[in-house]
């Protein structure tokens, strides 16, 4: 039994030294978008899609990449496939739907950011990006409603309240605009400065 125990473990520890040709070129990839070199790392992407074409997470990178260099139609078609290959992805949701507010399908978006919320209701980011993509689409109590939901989940992102207060202040309500400026201003949000200057006597 024992002998089984350490043949098992010998099998184990060479299988998680070697990885295939695939992974080797996905985790350049991965360590080039770190260093915010995306163009070397679509490179890699591409490679180790052509050897493995069903590696999700290549084509998920590849695209967050492709919005970093504002390929945002490249994007959107590269969170299309990675969702066609694991459809239960919510967080490649959020990302095609961030891709679609560049280009401006507000209405696209927010289809990706409710089944977001339908495959992960507490995963916070993606309320954060419904306000956002409310506030573009000047729809500012929907935006705010976004905010609030942000806000319960991850109290502490600084450009939440800032662009809440700026939806506060399209509906006239100065005073809790202010509060929410201030807020952002106490969290390092320097841009909260100007509103707070002009808007908060």
């Amino acid at each position: 039994m024992k002998r089984i125990f350490i043949l098992l473990l010998i099998s184990l520890t060479l299988t998680s030294c070697t990885q295939s040709p695939a992974e080797e070129y996905y985790k350049k990839g991965e360590a080039k978008g770190k260093l915010g070199d995306f163009k070397n790392a679509i490179t890699d992407y591409n490679k180790a899609i052509e050897l493995y074409p069903k590696m999700t997470k290549a084509y998920n990178e590849r695209g967050i990449c492709r919005s970093e260099l504002k390929d945002y139609q490249g994007a959107v078609d590269d969170y299309t496939k990675a969702i066609e290959l694991a459809p239960t992805g919510y967080w490649i949701y959020n990302n095609r739907g961030l891709a679609k507010d560049n280009l401006k399908d507000y209405a696209g978006a927010r289809q990706d950011y409710n089944k977001t919320i339908e495959l992960n209701p507490k995963y916070a980011d993606v309320y954060y990006n419904i306000g956002r993509n409310e506030m573009d689409a000047k729809e500012y109590e929907k935006a705010i409603e976004g905010f609030n939901k942000y806000t319960e989940l991850d109290s502490v992102f600084a450009s939440t309240y800032y662009y809440r207060g700026t939806c506060k202040l399209a509906l006239g309500d100065t005073t809790n605009a202010c509060l929410d400026w201030h807020k952002a201003e106490k969290l390092g949000y320097k841009k909260a400065e100007k509103k707070i200057a002009k808007f908060c006597k």
